[in-house]
C-alpha cells in the first residue's frame, strides 16, 4: 500500500502535465489593425498576424489524441514559452536583399525571440510526439515556414510563415519586430516596426509606421 501512494500520484502528476502540455496559456496578440507595410528604399514588407484558433483552424488543435500543428501549444511546457506567427511577404522594384531567420527579432514587454526555422522547430518537436505525428507537422512546416535564409529581388518575392517562440507574456505589452538585412554588395541595415500586444481576443486601435536606417 505504501508503493501504491507513492506511484499513483506521480502518474497523476506525468498525466496533468500531459494534458497541460496541450492546453497552454493563449499566446499575446498585436492589438494594432493589420496588416502591417513596412517600406524602406524599394524594399516592402507586409506582416499579418495569425491567431492561435485560426492556426487551429488551419492544421488542427494539438489533442492527447492528435498532435499534428506545429505552431501552436510549445512543447516543454515549464518552459511557459509561446508562439507567434505572422504570414510575411517582402518584395522589390530594384534590389536584391538577404534576410536570415536568426536575424530577426520579435520582443514583447522584456522577452525576445529569434524567428525558428523548420529545422528548430522539428527538432524542438521530436522529444515529444511520435514519428507519424512529426511527419505530419513537417509536411505543414515544409508548405508554410520561411527557410532559414533567403533572398528577395524584383524576380523572386517571398512569403511564408515568420514565427517566433520565447517566454512571451500573456498580457503583452509594448512589442517590436527587427529585421537585420544585408546586401550581396555588403550593404547592411535594420528595420524595426513597433507594435503594442495584449491579451487574445482584444483588439486596440490602429498604429502605423515603421523605421528602417540602410548604410550606404
Amino acid at each position: 500500500m505504501k508503493h501504491t501512494r507513492i506511484i499513483l500520484p506521480f502518474f497523476l502528476l506525468l498525466a496533468l502535465l500531459a494534458v497541460s502540455a496541450c492546453q497552454s496559456p493563449l499566446p499575446p496578440e498585436p492589438q494594432q489593425a493589420e496588416p502591417w507595410v513596412l517600406r524602406e528604399a524599394d524594399l516592402t514588407i507586409t506582416l499579418s498576424h495569425i491567431s492561435k484558433a485560426r492556426l487551429e483552424k488551419l492544421y488542427g488543435a494539438n489533442t492527447m489524441v492528435k498532435q499534428e500543428n506545429p505552431y501552436v501549444d510549445f512543447p516543454a511546457y515549464l518552459t511557459k514559452k509561446r508562439f507567434v506567427v505572422f504570414n510575411f511577404t517582402a518584395e522589390t522594384t530594384q534590389s536584391t536583399v538577404n534576410f536570415k531567420l536568426t536575424d530577426i527579432n520579435l520582443s514583447v514587454h522584456s522577452a525576445t525571440g529569434k524567428g525558428l526555422s523548420r529545422s528548430y522547430l522539428k527538432n524542438i518537436w521530436s522529444g515529444y510526439v511520435d514519428t507519424p505525428s512529426l511527419d505530419a507537422m513537417d509536411r505543414v512546416l515544409k508548405k508554410t515556414i520561411l527557410p532559414l535564409k533567403f533572398t528577395v529581388s524584383p524576380e523572386k518575392p517571398v512569403s511564408g510563415y515568420l514565427v517566433f517562440g520565447a517566454n512571451y507574456p500573456e498580457n503583452g505589452g509594448k512589442g517590436e519586430i527587427r529585421f537585420f538585412v544585408s546586401t550581396p554588395q555588403g550593404d547592411t541595415g535594420s528595420l524595426e516596426l513597433p507594435m503594442e500586444f495584449g491579451p487574445a481576443g482584444r483588439k486596440a486601435q490602429p498604429q502605423t509606421g515603421g523605421t528602417g536606417i540602410f548604410r550606404d
